[in-house]
């Protein structure tokens, strides 16, 4: 078993930041039968993570998962967490349910949360979707941005809030046992991206330098276009934030430090996947294309 990573707090902390005594699990699954079939780092759930910690005093090291034998270990060896969150794409979705279902089966009280974008645009589509997929396997989805959304609904959970919730938490939805939806909209964006720190500089990646899973970034966030193809073209991720310079530059180095040993034994190939919609469209992006260079 990979020991926790501890999470740092914020080095400035103005005001006593509530406690949070849950225990939190993040997946990012990916099917591992005949190949690894998703190889990407799971560098967007461990966001989640790290942009909690500067909100909330994490009692418990969040835990990250990649390989679904991991987590099916982790569970039977060290018990179940109180909250377990899945990425929801259309690549592990099946996957993820699966999990889902065994584990309310068999730890009906944990609390299962889904987010990502393999999900409906509209009321009367996620109602069906609800229905059809995820009542009795999933608690709360969150729709839109995950990190603000996501350390909101801890800290509710952490304060007994549950069945009251409803739909109060804006960008959480969630269904009653009788069939009752609640999507309240989601939360306002991130304006900064370096507001959420980086899971690789702060060491919760280091298990997944294997060799098998490729690194990934995201300098920027969101698209000035409207295609109708792509989850991003509406109009929530209209505005594209970004991340600052110095977060990118210490980023990359890290991921080149890690990965430069790994390339050279010839145990992983050297490949970074940057998950920007539009990278290479605005001037910072060629900062970028300099450090990678380094």
């Amino acid at each position: 078993m990979t020991a926790p990573v501890l999470l740092p707090v914020p080095a400035v902390a103005p005001v006593a930041q509530p406690k949070v005594t849950l225990t939190v699990w993040l997946a990012d699954l990916t099917y591992t039968q005949q190949a690894i079939s998703a190889e990407t780092m799971p560098q967007a759930v461990a966001g989640l993570a790290t942009y909690a910690a500067t909100k909330v005093d994490l009692v418990h090291p969040v835990r990250v998962f990649k390989y679904p034998e991991a987590l099916a270990d982790a569970l039977e060896q060290d018990g179940p967490p109180d909250v377990i969150g899945f990425s929801h794409y259309i690549w592990n979705s099946q996957l993820s349910l699966v999990f889902a279902e065994l584990i309310k089966r068999r730890f009906p009280c944990m609390t299962v949360v889904f987010g990502g974008p393999h999900y409906p645009l509209r009321l009367q589509e996620q109602t069906e979707f609800w229905r059809e997929r995820l009542a009795g396997k999933v608690d709360f989805y969150v729709d839109g941005e995950g990190e603000v959304a996501f350390c909101d609904l801890l800290l509710t959970l952490n304060g007994g809030g549950r069945a009251e919730m409803r739909g109060s938490i804006p960008g959480v939805h969630r269904m009653d046992r009788d069939g009752t939806f609640y999507a309240s909209p989601p939360r306002p964006r991130i304006h900064d991206l370096s507001d959420v720190p980086s899971p690789y500089t702060l060491g919760l990646m280091d298990e997944f330098f294997d060799g098998k899973l490729v690194p990934t970034v995201q300098t920027n966030r969101g698209c000035p276009f409207k295609c109708t193809f792509c989850q991003e073209g509406t109009a929530y991720f209209q505005k594209v934030a970004k991340k600052n310079p110095e977060h990118i530059r210490a980023e990359l180095h890290y991921i080149g430090r890690r990965m430069k040993p790994l390339v050279e034994a010839g145990t992983a190939r050297n490949e970074l996947l940057i998950t920007d919609s539009n990278f290479g469209m605005y001037p910072e992006d060629h900062e970028t294309c300099q450090v990678i260079a380094e």
